[in-house]
Formats: structure tokens, C-alpha cells, sequence
């Protein structure tokens, strides 16, 4: 979005004036109003005016509230975590980081696990063929890496990532500190095993 560009390249008036244009246009599209809401959060946030980010990130989430489970409304939750933590309302941040770690994990289920009348058919015409254990075995993995080398899925699990860590931070907030050990160490594993040791995100987490 260039609105979103815009504020990275440190242009804050044009992108508040992109962004207003964009609520107006998205006046009668709730998805696109959700997310524009949620990029006026994060330039409110830029600007250290947080009252009003978690406002425009109220107005998100009560829209997404009105839809299908999506994966965008694990990333308003990250966000609101992130308001609320700079308020020092790190209970309120805290429940919103396992809001997200709750979506994401149910979005991963629903979309990446096999289908299990999929599995049926293969493992039916596998007996057909008289297909050995290793076989299957084979077409068991295959199926595996496909599904985690999709974009789709590591987006996914970054924002796992992001959720668990950011759960670990407001957990040590609020002197939790045995809980945050453990959500630091699944942000980490997380990270390691799906994103690569290589990825950003891993390499920021072993800091």
C-alpha cells in the first residue's frame, strides 16, 4: 500500500492524506475499512499519539469481530498489543498476544492440515497399488513440505512468531517470569524450525 510506504520513506503528511482518501474509499468495503483503520493506527502510533492508534484499532477489530475468522484479525490484535504495552497496560497487551497465538494457530489448522478425505482417497488408491509403508511414508512427507514451504504458511508463522515474543514481553511486565521463559523459547523454536536460522526474524530473536 503507498500509504504504508509512504510512512516508511518518512513522509507523514503524505501518508496521512493517503490514508484519509483510502477511509473514504473504503466506506462501504468493511475489509478494506478494517485494514485502513489499521494502518491509521500504526501511522497514529508513528507519531506517538496512542490513544488515538488504539481507537482506529478498536473501530478494526470491531468490524473483523463481525467476520469469518481471517488472519488479519491476528494481526489487529499484535497491533493493539503493542498500543496497549506502550500505555503500561501490559494485562490488556497481554490478552491480545494470546487473541493472536489463538487465531493464527486455528487459520494454521484450517488451512494447511491435509485434507483428511484427501488422505483417505490417497491411502485407498496406495492399497490399490499395493504401495509399501515407505511409500506412504514419502507421500506423507512430500505433502509436509510442500505445506510449510508456502508463503502463505511462513507469513503465518512469523506472525506466530512476533505473537509469542510479544507475549513473553508483557508476561515479564507483569512479573510472570517462568511464563515468559517459555513463550521466549516457543518464539524461538518457532522461528528456527519453519523460518530458518538464516531469517530476520530468527537472527533478532537470538539478540
Amino acid at each position: 500500500m503507498l500509504a504504508v510506504q509512504k510512512m516508511r520513506d518518512g513522509c507523514p503528511t503524505d501518508a496521512i492524506e493517503l490514508l484519509k482518501r483510502a477511509e473514504v474509499l473504503a466506506e462501504n468495503n468493511e475489509t478494506g475499512l478494517a485494514m485502513t483503520y489499521n494502518n491509521l493506527a500504526c501511522y497514529y502510533r508513528k507519531s506517538l499519539q496512542l490513544r488515538t492508534a488504539l481507537t482506529f484499532l478498536e473501530k478494526a477489530l470491531a468490524i473483523e469481530q463481525k467476520q469469518p475468522m481471517s488472519a488479519s484479525k491476528a494481526d489487529t490484535h499484535l497491533n493493539m498489543c503493542a498500543v496497549l504495552s506502550q500505555l503500561s497496560r501490559h494485562d490488556h497487551a497481554m490478552a491480545h498476544a494470546y487473541q493472536a497465538i489463538i487465531i493464527v494457530q486455528s487459520t494454521l489448522l484450517m488451512n494447511h492440515l491435509p485434507n483428511p478425505a484427501g488422505l483417505m482417497k490417497a491411502d485407498k488408491e496406495k492399497n490399490a497399488h499395493k504401495g509399501s509403508a515407505a511409500n506412504k511414508d514419502k507421500g506423507m512427507e512430500q505433502l509436509q513440505n510442500s505445506m510449510t514451504s508456502s508463503k502463505e504458511f511462513k507469513d503465518r508463522i512469523a506472525v506466530l512468531t512476533i505473537a509469542y515474543h510479544n507475549l513473553a514481553v508483557e508476561q515479564e511486565f507483569m512479573h510472570m517470569y517462568h511464563e515468559a521463559v517459555a513463550s521466549y523459547r516457543q518464539a524461538k523454536e518457532f522461528a528456527n524450525k519453519y523460518l530458518g536460522t538464516d531469517d530476520t526474524i530468527s537472527r533478532n530473536l537470538t539478540q
